[in-house]
């Protein structure tokens, strides 16, 4: 079994060349889109279930918007 300092020193051979910036930054962009496609975490209203879940509501609805952000959310039931 490799040492601490053997296994750093083998990642930061492999990680600090061009190739290895490269491999990073695809990881990064893989990693965001994980994010943001399959665990559902993007900001964005018409992808992430808020227009859905207004879709639902029945008519005349009681709806709280506790206001984490300007009240978007609020605007669309209405």
């Amino acid at each position: 079994m490799l040492s601490r300092k053997s296994r750093h020193l083998i990642a930061q051979r492999i990680f600090w060349t061009a190739t290895g910036r490269l491999f990073i930054r695809f990881v990064t962009k893989i990693a965001q889109r994980w994010n943001y496609v399959v665990l559902n975490r993007s900001l964005n209203s018409e992808v992430n279930g808020e227009y859905w879940l207004i879709s639902l509501l029945p008519p005349k609805s009681l709806v709280i918007d506790v206001g984490s952000n300007r009240g978007e959310f609020s605007e669309n039931v209405i």
